[in-house]
């Protein structure tokens, strides 16, 4: 299985089971709000398991901030920027087993969590390491 980027990641939801014209249309949206060369870490979370697509979320990691984007039913991406600077706590669950958990808290009680055994389905491994690219960033 490639690894899942941005690119990968709109193939495969094209060929989803969920996939539909505004889905098309969504994930055409990201094209003119993403810059893909400042891509550091790409994180999508429930993508491949069974959920709706307004349930998947494309989390981008770049040098200095997150990118947090959704896909609403009213057919639009929504995104959020979260700058590393208002971080206030980052904790790392990580074992040799397979499981792989990051929280991330930011300044207002935000939160975003990062879980091997929930967001990538079948492809944990992928994701674990996608876990702790992501905590090596943000240290």
């Amino acid at each position: 299985m490639p690894e899942v980027n941005l690119q990968t990641f709109k193939e495969m939801m094209n060929k989803a089971t969920f996939h539909d014209l505004s889905i098309e249309g969504q994930l055409h949206s990201l094209n003119h709000v993403v810059e893909e060369e400042k891509i550091e870490v790409f994180y999508a979370k429930n993508a491949f398991r069974d959920k709706s697509f307004s349930e998947v979320e494309v989390l981008i990691f770049e040098k200095d901030a997150l990118l947090k984007f959704d896909f609403s039913i009213e057919r639009s991406v929504n995104a959020t920027i979260h700058h590393y600077r208002n971080i206030e706590d980052v904790k790392l669950t990580y074992n040799a087993e397979g499981q792989g958990m990051l929280n991330i808290k930011f300044a207002g009680n935000e939160q975003i969590l990062l879980d091997s055994s929930e967001d990538l389905g079948r492809r944990n491994e992928e994701c674990k390491k996608k876990i702790l690219s992501v905590f090596k960033l943000l240290k």
